[in-house]
């Protein structure tokens, strides 16, 4: 198995960032208006690159270290309903592995174990992170999510990083935090930004807690058919 690392791929983290202010940017989309692919753009090869509706399950772990306990398990719940709406809407199924600290590496924009454990495959990364001690997220930018791993071959994730604010975790309502979670967890998945302001996936911030038809219809011709053997991997850094 080749491992390809595709340089200066980071903008697509820039991609991925959810704007709370500001005018915004153009972006493609399809007739439909749905949300693009999140590598439109940025590497044509892997346009349409989505998950593998396999039997087992795609994780997600997530480091609440930085938030107090009763707000970690509240985002914990958001994080677990807006995966729950994105699996009725892809068919894809989800299952949460727990809390795990990790560290976060802003110029690869990824999230490794502390402990040194290897992330498995078909598995989601998530983490709160004070707004001080990071330039990824600021007063404007509060969550940047992407897909970290790729079978090229097939175009097919295997793993995606999302970050979020933890200073917007504490100060959000319920419907903010919920909001933000399902337009991220929307580029996790393999989906960029819409044009249309009314879509989940539109860039910038919105209070809307349900998919659109066109959110639906991105995330499902980004599925793939699950499938076995070899393949060349591609690292996003």
């Amino acid at each position: 198995m080749h491992t390809g690392v595709v340089k200066g791929l980071l903008a697509v983290g820039v991609l991925a960032a959810l704007v709370l202010v500001g005018a915004p940017t153009a972006s493609a989309a399809d007739s439909t208006g749905a949300a693009p692919s999140i590598f439109a753009g940025h590497d044509e090869d892997l346009v349409g690159a989505g998950w593998a509706a396999c039997p087992s399950p795609i994780t997600w772990s997530v480091d609440v270290s930085s938030l107090d306990s009763t707000t970690a398990q509240v985002q914990i719940q958001h994080l677990a309903w807006a995966f729950d709406q994105w699996s009725r809407a892809s068919g894809l199924e989800f299952a949460f592995a727990g809390r795990t600290r990790m560290s976060f590496d802003e110029r690869s924009f990824t999230l490794r174990a502390r402990s040194g454990e290897r992330a498995p495959e078909r598995h989601i990364a998530i983490s709160y992170l004070p707004q001080r001690e990071y330039r990824t997220l600021n007063d404007t930018i509060v969550g940047m999510a992407s897909p970290s791993l790729v079978w090229r071959d097939r175009r097919e994730i295997t793993s995606a990083t999302a970050v979020f604010s933890r200073d917007y975790a504490v100060d959000a309502s319920s419907r903010e935090s919920r909001a933000l979670l399902l337009h991220e967890l929307g580029h996790a998945l393999g989906l960029g930004h819409s044009e249309d302001a009314g879509h989940v996936m539109h860039e910038i911030v919105q209070t809307r807690t349900s998919l659109t038809a066109a959110d639906i219809a991105g995330v499902q011709s980004l599925v793939t058919s699950c499938s076995a053997g070899t393949a060349t991997t591609t690292t996003l850094s």
